[in-house]
């Protein structure tokens, strides 16, 4: 069905400190979907933590089309 949709991610930190992580969706295309939004855009996130992302985009009218979303978590101790 077209119109507004939501994919969910799970974040988790693999290493052994607290760290920041930076979220985002840098790849978002295909023809069955557009307009990609993240949020939480961070997290900070203790050790063996995890967190739910969600990445929000539009969907489109014909049923066949397909899409990709990527999302990507840089830490901000590399």
């Amino acid at each position: 069905l077209p119109g507004a949709r939501s994919a969910r991610f799970t974040v988790t930190n693999t290493g052994s400190a607290t760290d920041t992580f930076a979220l985002s969706a840098p790849e978002c295309s295909g023809s069955g979907i557009s307009s990609c939004s993240v949020a939480p855009t961070s997290a900070i996130l203790s050790a063996g933590a995890s967190t739910a992302v969600a990445v929000s985009y539009t969907a489109g009218s014909t049923p066949a089309m397909r899409g990709l979303i990527r999302l990507r978590a840089v830490n901000n101790a590399s």
